[in-house]
């Protein structure tokens, strides 16, 4: 396994191949191919800080940023070698060198090509920027095969005691099981369009990348909720056994509160909460005393300051609990948009295009996930 050190060094690298290329034309005369080669490079950066984020290398990447060697690299906007800072401004100044050279590299090399589901999710989905979204909670792991194994805990049962000289010592029990996995492809079509708005519109391959891009996660999004487990179908959290299920109890306050006690009596330490937009929305709507009476203050007597995110793959009267470090999406492709010009649509001169993603989700820890039931009973 590369140390992050290493790691930073493969980034700065194919930065600098981007730029280089970048810099070989003047946004107006650039071929299709070079372009696809910068998008290549972006896609290699893209996987390497989302393996940068994995907790074995939080430690490594900790001590560069004290010494100062977080941020080399280069941007594709002057002739400093200095590092990106600020990813967020790296992929719009891409992003403008792609929409420059659009009409003359075509509309291939503008729309398809690899982009990675973490760029996807802050820079290319049209949601709120300040909002979090559901797979923004997952920890991500790239896997360079389509199929993998990866361990479950389904036992942690832990024993540890103080111990009297020459005692034995008491056995804690913690099992894993291994479980082979498949990446799944999460796909949609666009309809057929004219290729001359291509020429006509020149935002429209930005927006109609971000659409088809929000389709794909939004989709995720639902597997990684009610995916039943079976091909093609990831394996969501309403299917995995062993999570830590909480009756509703009286109301919706105070069933959330019990969850949190649920996973707090299995040690577990949850990171936020996931509910669909009307429960949040009936929780803030919920009264001290009665109609009339204040409302309640949801941070400090429901969450307990946990963050809440919406989301619409949430069922109504279901939420999630989770110390969602104890889940993990599988990437084998990032999201790919491509276009298609061939058939009937080339008779037409109309322009088709498919994004995809090929992944899946697991639980690592079903215990450390609540699933809460908010409906009263006969409701």
């Amino acid at each position: 396994m590369k140390t992050a050190k290493e790691l930073l060094e493969a980034k700065r690298h194919h930065v600098a191949e981007a730029r280089k290329i970048h810099d070989q034309f003047d946004g107006k005369s650039m071929p299709a191919g070079a372009a696809r080669q910068i998008e290549a490079h972006l896609v290699k950066v893209a996987e390497i800080d989302a393996s940068l984020s994995e907790p074995e290398y939080k430690h490594g990447m900790d001590e560069h940023v004290r010494h100062g060697d977080g941020s080399h690299g280069s941007d594709l906007t002057g002739g400093s070698t200095a590092g990106v800072q600020n990813p967020e401004l790296w992929a719009k100044t891409v992003a403008d060198a792609f929409g420059k050279v659009s009409n003359a590299a075509g509309v291939k090399a503008v729309v398809s090509g690899s982009l990675d589901v973490p760029s996807v999710l802050t820079d290319e989905a049209p949601l709120p920027q300040d909002a979090v979204s559901l797979l923004g909670l997952v920890p991500r792991k790239i896997i360079s095969e389509a199929s993998y194994a990866f361990l479950r805990q389904t036992v942690r049962d832990n024993q540890a005691a103080p111990v009297a000289d020459h005692g034995l010592k008491p056995t804690s029990v913690f099992t894993y099981e291994e479980i082979p996995g498949k990446a799944e492809v999460v796909a949609h079509l666009s309809e057929a369009f004219p290729q001359r708005f291509l020429s006509d519109h020149e935002e429209l391959v930005r927006l109609l990348r971000s659409e088809m891009a929000f389709g794909v996660i939004a989709a995720m999004e639902d597997q990684v909720v009610s995916g039943d487990g079976n091909s093609p179908e990831w394996e969501g959290l309403l299917a995995t056994s062993g999570v830590t299920d909480v009756a509703y109890n009286s109301d919706k306050v105070t069933t959330l509160r019990k969850a949190r006690t649920a996973l707090a009596l299995k040690s577990e330490q949850p990171t936020a909460f996931v509910l669909n937009p009307q429960d949040i929305e009936d929780l803030d709507l919920t009264r001290v005393d009665g109609a009339t009476g204040e409302f309640l203050v949801l941070e400090d007597r429901i969450y307990g300051r946990l963050p809440v995110v919406p989301s619409l793959a949430v069922p109504y009267e279901t939420a999630l609990l989770a110390d969602w470090r104890q889940t993990r999406l599988y990437v084998r492709e990032g999201m790919r948009i491509d276009s298609d010009t061939s058939g009937e649509l080339f008779d037409n001169n109309e322009v088709k295009l498919r994004a995809e993603s090929r992944g899946n989700f697991h639980a690592l820890r079903p215990q450390a996930v609540a699933v809460v039931d908010l409906a009263e009973a006969g409701s």
